[in-house]
């Protein structure tokens, strides 16, 4: 939805700069709104009967995910070599998915992973990798990888 939005935006601002070449923006946005809305649509049906809604996620660059398919996340973990969940955070992410019997923590897919380990070493919950596509693939391959990942997760 938000990127619907953004390329409608830069759409205009290319064909005010850029008149002689506006029939080929627009002509190009109106592939890539099709292509969001498919997008859209996918996720939408995948995610229509999950199980849970609710996410723990190891990355904050998953809210605009989440809020596109209403899903929920309860905490995002923000973890790198070095800055580590400390012992009194992971007693909160612990008693967090058990109080909400949670069925997968979610962690990105190139970040560091200790917390997660522990936490699911501490609950029995799986750990699934999402990916905030900047390891080359295009932006709608990992967008369908990531539904597909949710809906297996929490499905």
């Amino acid at each position: 939805i938000h990127a619907s939005h953004m390329a409608e935006n830069l759409c205009a601002g290319l064909c005010s700069l850029y008149p002689q070449y506006a029939n080929t923006f627009r002509s190009n946005l109106n592939t890539l709104l099709a292509d969001l809305e498919a997008l859209q649509a996918y996720g939408e049906s995948q995610f229509k009967d999950l199980s849970s809604r609710e996410l723990i996620t190891f990355h904050d660059g998953f809210g605009y995910f989440a809020e596109c398919f209403g899903l929920e996340i309860l905490r995002s973990v923000e973890e790198e070599s070095g800055s580590e969940a400390s012992a009194s955070d992971l007693i909160e992410l612990i008693q967090l998915v058990r109080h909400h019997d949670l069925k997968a923590i979610f962690i990105e897919a190139n970040g560091a992973d200790s917390a997660a380990r522990i936490i699911s070493a501490e609950t029995g919950v799986p750990i699934y990798s999402l990916d905030m596509a900047m390891a080359g693939d295009s932006y709608f391959e990992t967008m369908y990888r990531n539904i597909d990942t949710v809906k297996e997760a929490l499905g």
